[in-house]
């Protein structure tokens, strides 16, 4: 499964496109979720713990899977 970069201008860093799956960073989980008021890093880490938001890879390469945020908004915050 072959990795290919986004190459949109705002998100350039933050976003990565696989054949299966958008995924985000930690970062750009807490934007996308907090929306005007961002929400903290840690805080997407407790949701992944949770079970609420899914995450892939280890170290500085995690990411969270973009579905599972819009999931998790749609719900508003409960999953």
């Amino acid at each position: 499964m072959a990795k290919t970069r986004s190459m949109t201008a705002t998100a350039e860093q933050d976003v990565y496109r696989t054949s299966v799956q958008l995924l985000v960073t930690y970062e750009k989980a807490a934007e996308i979720i907090g929306g005007d008021k961002p929400v903290s890093v840690r805080h997407v880490e407790r949701l992944v713990a949770a079970g609420k938001l899914r995450s892939i890879g280890s170290g500085q390469a995690r990411r969270i899977v973009y579905n599972s945020i819009i999931s998790y908004i749609e719900t508003g915050g409960r999953l």
